[in-house]
């Protein structure tokens, strides 16, 4: 199971330029209000976890998986740990760029 974890956040590492436009253009949108800051870790969690989807369907990884043994059951799990692990950082990411905003803000006024 932990091939499968490291699998989605190898895939995840992958898109690590397009994630850091994303940040860049939402550290901007709160640089201007505050309040519509709180949807990034839902938007960026689901937006991530979508791609490792389709890169799964674009390799047939699951004909892959469902040849080892427990293959959907622990393919199901790995999913599921891996979207609470990328909750978990963009959660902690958004947070620690929302006070670094609000302490800019601040300095700033």
């Amino acid at each position: 199971m932990k091939g499968l974890i490291n699998k989605d956040l190898l895939m995840v590492k992958s898109n690590l330029k397009m994630l850091g436009v994303v940040f860049i253009v939402f550290i901007l949108m709160a640089l201007n209000d505050m309040s519509n800051f709180f949807f990034i870790p839902a938007f960026l969690s689901i937006t991530i976890m979508m791609s490792t989807f389709s890169y799964d369907e674009y390799n047939k990884t699951n004909a892959f998986i469902s040849t080892l043994p427990k293959g959907r059951e622990n393919a199901v799990k790995a999913k599921y740990l891996a979207t609470l692990l990328i909750i978990l950082i963009s959660i902690i990411l958004t947070f620690s760029i929302y006070f670094i905003v609000g302490f800019i803000k601040n300095n700033v006024n």
